[in-house]
């Protein structure tokens, strides 16, 4: 197989980032809700954003950093915001 079209494989642990749970949304933030127990997105990267309040796995594989200031509604009901790296 070429080694271009190769799958590159997760890493062998992920560091879990618990999220930071806010009490309110102020102004004009978009909240994306989790319709499932499934992460809501799915990369291959080093993190894992948990839910701030359950510990739900709410982005799994996620770069640390990335979706700074992002606002996840977990099914829980905990209100979440990825913090600024």
């Amino acid at each position: 197989m070429n080694s271009a079209c190769q799958l590159s494989e997760p890493p062998p642990t992920r560091r879990p980032i618990r999220l930071e749970l806010l009490v309110a949304v102020e102004g004009d933030v978009k909240v994306i809700q989790a319709k499932s127990s499934a992460p809501i997105f799915q990369g291959m990267a080093e993190a894992d954003y948990l839910c701030g309040s359950c510990g739900t796995v709410l982005c799994a594989g996620i770069g640390a950093g990335r979706l700074a200031g992002v606002v996840f509604r977990c099914l829980c009901g905990g209100v979440n915001r990825v913090p600024a790296p």
